[in-house]
């Protein structure tokens, strides 16, 4: 029961900091409350979803079940943050990883620190240092996806027709990853170190995937600009030939009228 209550108030822990990500990425829809209340109904849903049919019940935790937590995470956005569909899409996928990755390596600290790796209701030693090595991974974690967000945030953004493809990377990786460590958790055993890295190699991608559409955006920010100045330009071009063209026509028409003026005296 020790081993239920420990996971109850980390799941607890980890769904108050998605009110963090969300209210500094999203920006809140309603109130704080409404947000703080949403994230208790989530962490319930995780209660009876997966560490009651796990730990309790006897019943493992497949696939389909990481999915429905998903889904029932993103309905979480629609009804608590008001953000564009597209971005609330593809902040749960990121924020999701991200958690998901940081608590396999909390894991993976806590059995180097005890010596065990067992997760099972008997091995409460185990039970409990994960506990807290996983959630001040995934607080770390919290952190850092949040500023890379408000980071790339910042800059202005220009969207390709097929840009929106990019959201395919983190939506495989955490397919995959969901399969390989629910796999794992069924046979109580951990997550290996070569498949971990595998995991931080693909966060460094979406990472260095996001700074290449930043170069991209820049280089077609300076081209538009350089696009601007040359049109500029060419109307500053077309002013000046106007302008002396009607500058020789009047010292022509002044010629002229100095002619006729001269014309006019020695006519008297």
């Amino acid at each position: 029961m020790t081993t239920v209550i420990c996971l109850m108030f980390s799941y607890l822990y980890t769904d108050f900091l998605y009110v963090y990500f969300y209210k500094n990425i999203l920006g809140l829809k309603y109130s704080l409350k409404i947000a703080v209340l949403g994230s208790l109904c989530m962490w319930i849903f995780g209660i009876f979803g997966k560490i009651f049919p796990q730990y309790i019940w006897g019943v493992q935790v497949t696939g389909v079940t990481s999915i429905l937590m998903l889904g029932v995470n993103f309905v979480y956005t629609i009804l608590c943050y008001a953000s564009p569909v597209k971005k609330r899409i593809l902040a749960t996928i990121i924020y999701t990883i991200a958690q998901a990755v940081m608590d396999m390596m909390g894991l993976r600290i806590a059995g180097m620190l005890t010596g065990n790796y067992e997760l099972t209701m008997s091995n409460e030693t185990f039970i409990a240092a994960a506990t807290v090595c996983s959630c001040m991974a995934i607080t770390l974690g919290t952190f850092l996806v949040t500023w890379f967000w408000k980071t790339i945030e910042q800059k202005q953004w220009k969207y390709e027709k097929y840009q929106w493809t990019c959201v395919i990377l983190p939506i495989s990786q955490y397919m995959l990853m969901q399969g390989i460590a629910t796999r794992y958790s069924n046979e109580a055993r951990p997550v290996p170190f070569i498949v971990m890295i595998g995991f931080v190699l693909g966060i460094i991608t979406d990472v260095y995937m996001f700074f290449l559409f930043q170069k991209m955006n820049d280089r077609k920010q300076t081209e538009t600009e350089l696009e601007r100045m040359n049109h500029q330009y060419e109307v500053e071009q077309v002013r000046y030939e106007q302008l002396k063209k009607s500058q020789e026509e009047t010292a022509k028409v002044r010629h002229d009228f100095q002619n006729y003026v001269l014309t006019l005296k020695h006519m008297e």
